[in-house]
């Protein structure tokens, strides 16, 4: 029994809602929390209101020409222009200063020389005065204006980046979110993949393949037909032969038994048993046992698989060895050999290593465990966790993890953080706080708790219900005996 299709229709339509339509509908809604980006082509009318007035040249020439006749009339003109139209924050003038420069002692012809000559210096000076204050206004207008720009310009810029730096946050948590969604369907397809595997009828109990009708028997080795089948000859629903491609490589169905080299097809399925190299490349289902080779493709199913093993997005089997590698999902009844994930690996037995970045899940556990969550009902070996380790009912070796949790551990218990026994911990138990109901060994850690003791605890705060001191700093030993012992 393959998964349910409209399962798998809708497993795949909710995976391309999410890819696409949920991906653009969150940019969109995205772009409405954006602040407003400022038009290029308005740049030119809007950065001038951010500058003071500029004092244009027309003053100067108007008076260009009357130079020549009336230089000190001409200069003390372009002075009160410029000094008008500037600020008085920007070029300070006072009363005093502004008399010296528009009341002028006439030279009179009765002067003498000498009084002539202090007026005409008086008069230079006033025109020296006059060119160095228009000449400063001059500058410290083009400096703020020039500093205006460059802050408007490094504004714009911030505002820019700032804009960018938001549309690729909500882009990368639109694409996160919906990869967050197709892992999580994906698992669900799995874990229905392996449901369907196991509710399947034993091959023993499968009744003859019949003849089928002339459009299966084009797609199909069907069971009634003698005659050639792709590389090879159908014989009563058995391909013998290299290759069984099926329909130009689209469906490859073999009603009873395969014995080849591969079974190529995007759908290949054997109804009873294989016998061959290789079965791929796209969701590839073998009913009863596979023997020989690999299962390689996005989605692998088999009864058991003795050979080299499943390779693909999502594998599940029965009995298998040597090998498991699944991108997203692995499922075992019985493994002998090496079970590897980056997501997820669950299942029944496993002898030998298993390396699941996310979880391991598994009944029994014989040999070494690595993952980020490490799980399992029995341990027999090494279980190796960055968070969690957990042991639902009895362990017998190496425990390591931040936090470790075990029913009963029997070897050594190692958590950072958190070492927590719900029942007996014979041996040794290590951790930043370490508490078990019953202890037949020894506990280190800053708090140790044991409702009964037997054996050492060694930490800050010891304490215990039975076998020892109720409370002791830095060694408190104890020798509980059960009724039974």
């Amino acid at each position: 029994m393959t998964p349910k299709p409209s399962s798998l229709t809708a497993y795949l339509i909710i995976s391309l809602y999410y890819l696409l339509i949920g991906h653009n509908a969150a940019a969109q809604d995205s772009s409405t929390l954006l602040p407003p980006v400022v038009d290029s082509s308005n740049e030119t009318n809007s950065a001038p209101s951010l500058l003071p007035p500029v004092v244009e040249s027309s003053v100067e020439k108007e008076t260009a020409g009357n130079v020549k006749n009336e230089p000190f009339a001409a200069t003390d003109n372009q002075s009160d222009a410029v000094t008008d139209s500037a600020s008085s924050d920007t070029v300070p003038r006072t009363e005093s200063s502004l008399e010296s420069t528009t009341q002028e002692s006439p030279i009179s012809p009765s002067n003498s020389p000498e009084q002539n000559r202090i007026s005409s210096e008086s008069a230079a000076a006033r025109e020296r005065r006059s060119e160095h204050n228009s000449a400063m206004y001059r500058n410290s207008a083009l400096g703020a204006a020039a500093s205006a720009n460059v802050n408007y310009g490094r504004a714009r810029f911030s505002g820019m980046m700032g804009n960018h730096r938001a549309e690729s946050f909500y882009d990368s948590q639109a694409v996160s979110d919906s990869m967050a969604a197709l892992i999580f369907l994906l698992f669900q397809l799995g874990e229905e993949m392996g449901q369907s595997r196991r509710e399947r009828t034993p091959v023993s109990q499968l009744e003859p393949a019949g003849r089928g009708s002339a459009a299966a028997r084009f797609f199909t080795c069907d069971g009634g037909v003698n005659m050639p089948a792709g590389v090879g000859w159908c014989h009563m629903g058995s391909f013998y032969g290299p290759v069984h491609v099926g329909f130009f490589g689209t469906l490859s169905v073999v009603d009873n038994n395969f014995v080849g080299v591969g079974q190529l097809a995007a759908y290949a399925r054997v109804s009873r048993n294989a016998y061959g190299l290789v079965q791929g490349f796209g969701v590839n289902d073998v009913h009863g046992q596979f023997i020989g080779g690999a299962q390689i493709g996005l989605g692998n199913i088999a009864g058991s698989l003795y050979g080299i093993g499943q390779f693909g997005l999502l594998n599940t089997s029965g009995k298998i060895g040597l090998l498991q590698v699944g991108v997203f999902f692995n499922d075992a009844d019985k493994l002998v050999g090496f079970q590897i994930s980056p997501f997820l690996s669950t299942g029944g037995d496993v002898f030998g290593f298993a390396l699941g970045l996310t979880q391991n899940n598994h009944n029994l556990h014989a040999g070494v465990s690595v993952s980020m969550v490490d799980e399992m009902n029995y341990l027999i070996g090494l279980s190796v966790s960055p968070i969690l380790s957990m042991i639902n009912e009895e362990g017998f070796g190496i425990q390591l993890a931040l936090i470790s949790f075990a029913d009963k551990m029997n070897g050594l218990s190692v958590g950072a953080i958190a070492d927590v026994s719900s029942k007996k911990i014979t041996g040794l138990q290590l951790g930043l706080v370490n508490y078990t109901r019953h202890l037949q060994g020894v506990q280190i850690g800053l708090v140790n708790v044991a409702q009964k003791l037997s054996g050492l605890q060694i930490g800050g705060f010891n304490g215990c219900r039975q076998g020892g001191l109720p409370f002791m700093i830095g060694l408190n030993l104890g020798f509980y005996r059960s009724k039974n012992q």
